[in-house]
């Protein structure tokens, strides 16, 4: 079984890279620079559960997106996160039109949880909306599975046994 973070990482960034609140681009970040532009998008944490058996390689994955913006002291508004948020979610979510990898088929995609949360600090006000999704992935590459003692081979649409005398 392969591991999808990358492509998943890279497919999120591509879908979420031209989001605009504002009139203004909001940047996806993997790691926040020192002078990051607020309000903007960086991935959380990522889980992985294997749940394959013995016809597929199948795995369900989380990826934490973090919206944040910051204000000066006791001002503010969450209205941009949310607005972020909203559209984060119809372009990850988009049930029609499932998300595509290049060795991964996305069964399913959907928030998992969402929470809110607000910090002060002596010199700004920051608001933080954390997304969770959760990913039902199978991997559509090659590999080899074992059942009854025999070998089969795996290539994303059929399989093949490979019986040893």
């Amino acid at each position: 079984m392969k591991d999808p973070g990358i492509e998943l990482q890279t497919k999120y960034a591509s879908l979420l890279s031209d989001i605009t609140y504002g009139g203004v681009s909001v940047p996806f970040y993997d790691v926040v620079p020192l002078e990051a532009e607020y309000p903007h998008i960086k991935v959380g944490e990522r889980t992985l559960l294997d749940t394959s058996n013995k016809t597929s390689f199948t795995m369900e994955v989380t990826l934490g997106l973090r919206v944040i913006d910051r204000f000066p002291a006791n001002y503010g508004s969450r209205t941009s996160v949310y607005s972020i948020s909203g559209d984060i979610k119809e372009r990850i979510r988009k049930i029609t039109n499932r998300m595509k990898l290049t060795n991964f088929n996305v069964v399913t995609s959907r928030v998992d949880n969402e929470t809110m949360i607000e910090e002060l600090t002596d010199t700004y006000f920051y608001f933080r909306n954390e997304i969770r999704f959760r990913h039902i992935i199978e991997d559509v590459g090659r590999g080899y599975l074992t059942y009854n003692g025999d070998d089969i081979l795996y290539n994303g649409d059929k399989i093949a046994f490979k019986r040893y005398a």
